[in-house]
């Protein structure tokens, strides 16, 4: 049997050679080779190199050609078989080609088939062809015009439009026309192309469309993925009753769209349907059951491919009842597990409290990636993360909530610092993949130290002292130190401030007892702060029944 290898193929197998050659691979490892390989070939016809592959039907697909000459015709049959597909990429890029007729026998066009042929002027599709691929004529600028025969049924996903990588839409520079006696594609009255099913009307690409509300055809049971992506001009789109499903992507990265209805007859979202939209609103009705964990919070995309990060505009989330997957739990989208336990999805972007009770068995990844004002965090014991990205980005978590061992009764409160310190404190103490309390506190502790402002960290550490559930011997000798040696300067702050509420934390610490209130209100005396030692004297009267003004100047 002779093996025919395609120069692309040589190159990959000598990145695994050590000295280029196949004489440092184990005969096993060569014959694993030969079968991967025995079934492509590669074959040069008028001038171009062809790399293919036959099918067990006896078909071949081309999967990569190159070639030199302006007028290319992809011939109609190669290694003795008919040629019926066209591979993704295979004819990308390649600049020199201007006019190009398809085989007869041709079917499938693949993703990014033609990609980058700049040059590209005309391109002779054969009737008998049934499908157009992702972005198969992508960048060819020079093409005037694609006359799509009557056959083709499947047209897409964005088979005009730009890659799935990028994140905004290039609108082609050429037209489309649709046989007159075509049965599967057309443009409606504002160029949005659908694709006829037996069951309804599939929207495939907003291709022609300027305006900013766009009405979807009664008939549409689905919008395809991407369909809609990248439209900046889009504000609105109207969605009829029979819509069941929103594809992956369908508005991902048209980032003024703020509403878009969804139907009772809805049953799927896909993944990254709604990404980097500014949509406002999400009201799920109780037939939709799936929606992929992406669907609102992948960010946009960078031109190296790396997801930026993200933030939600949803302000309000509902489900309808009688929906048997989803359900809101503590201020959070949940998905609800056969065994009853729940996986928090999303939270609004403006949500103030946020309750992961036991009920939740995991969070998301990008649960709350969106959220930028968390007041309140309550949360318990064995909760798992896939990540806490979306805790941890969440800049303004006032503070967190802590159901001690699990115990909703026991609650330990504790204030997240305002600075870095905050961040450092969630992601320190949700590094692990189950919420422990303990470490989690341990953590917190921890990130006290690093505070650079004097006054907010000692403001912590008195809560943290009054409140001591969980606070290690070691720690708690350490804060008791630091507010002796700063005890002066902290309450002359809390006086000027009138942050009197500091002053009874301190109380319930043991840091002022009657000889603490007495040395504060001496310090105060002496600055002439009449209210704060007013009311340290009348804290004195009400903790320890007695007080007196007469041994202090006014």
């Amino acid at each position: 049997m002779i093996i025919q290898f395609s120069v692309r193929q040589i190159s990959f197998y000598k990145l695994f050679s050590l000295n280029g050659t196949f004489d440092s691979y184990p005969l096993l490892t060569l014959l694993a080779m030969v079968d991967l390989v025995e079934q492509h070939s590669c074959a040069v016809i008028d001038g171009a190199q062809y790399t293919y592959r036959i099918d067990a039907q006896g078909s071949a697909c081309i999967e990569h050609c190159k070639a030199t000459c302006s007028c290319l015709r992809i011939p109609d049959t190669i290694g003795g078989c008919p040629v019926t597909a066209i591979g993704d990429s295979a004819f990308a890029k390649l600049s020199c080609i201007e006019d190009v007729v398809c085989p007869c026998m041709l079917r499938h066009i693949g993703r990014h088939a033609f990609e980058g042929c700049l040059r590209l002027r005309s391109i002779e599709l054969n009737e008998g062809l049934l499908s157009v691929g992702e972005g198969a004529f992508f960048l060819c600028t020079a093409l005037g015009c694609l006359n799509v025969p009557a056959s083709v049924e499947s047209f897409g996903p964005r088979p005009l439009g730009s890659a799935s990588s990028m994140p905004f839409r290039k609108r082609s520079s050429f037209d489309v026309r649709f046989a007159p006696d075509g049965d599967h594609l057309f443009f409606d009255e504002f160029g949005v192309l659908y694709e006829r099913r037996d069951d309804g009307l599939v929207l495939v690409d907003g291709y022609r469309f300027e305006g900013d509300v766009l009405r979807c055809d009664e008939r549409t049971v689905e919008i395809g993925a991407r369909a809609l992506s990248g439209m900046a001009n889009l504000c609105s789109v109207v969605t009829p009753e029979g819509l069941k499903r929103i594809g992956d992507g369908a508005f991902r990265g048209s980032t003024n769209l703020a509403r878009v209805n969804l139907p009772s007859t809805l049953e799927s979202i896909g993944e990254a349907a709604f990404s980097c939209t500014a949509l406002e609103e999400l009201a799920l009705p109780a037939r939709c059951e799936h929606i992929d964990d992406s669907a609102f919070a992948l960010g946009p995309i960078s031109a190296d491919g790396s997801v930026r990060p993200f933030r939600s505009t949803l302000r309000s989330v509902s489900v309808e009842a009688g929906n048997k997957t989803f359900c809101m739990h503590g201020g959070t989208l949940c998905k609800q597990r056969a065994n009853g336990e729940l996986e928090a999805m999303l939270a609004p972007c403006d949500c103030t409290y946020i309750e992961i009770c036991p009920d939740i068995n995991l969070i998301h990844d990008t649960a709350f990636a969106g959220t930028t004002s968390i007041e309140t965090l309550r949360i318990c014991d064995g909760v798992k993360f896939e990540s806490a990205h979306g805790l941890v980005s969440s800049c303004a978590i006032g503070s967190v909530e802590i159901a001690i061992d699990g115990d909703m009764a026991r609650i330990l409160t504790l204030d997240m610092p305002l600075q870095d310190g905050g961040r450092l404190a969630v992601a320190s103490g949700m590094a692990h993949d189950t919420f422990n309390s303990h470490e989690f506190v341990r953590a917190y502790d921890k990130s006290i130290s690093k505070l650079d402002d004097p006054f907010e960290q000692a403001c912590i550490i008195v809560k943290r002292l009054a409140s001591p559930a969980l606070l290690e011997k070691q720690n708690e000798e350490r804060f008791t130190a630091f507010v002796s040696a700063n005890f002066n300067a902290f309450c002359l702050s809390v006086g000027q401030r009138n942050m009197f509420a500091y002053f009874e934390l301190m109380a319930d610490a043991g840091i002022l007892d009657e000889d603490g209130i007495a040395q504060a209100a001496d310090r105060l005396s002496a600055s002439g702060d009449a209210q704060a030692m007013g009311y340290l004297l009348d804290m004195k009267q009400r903790r320890f029944g007695k007080a007196t003004w007469d041994d202090y100047e006014l």
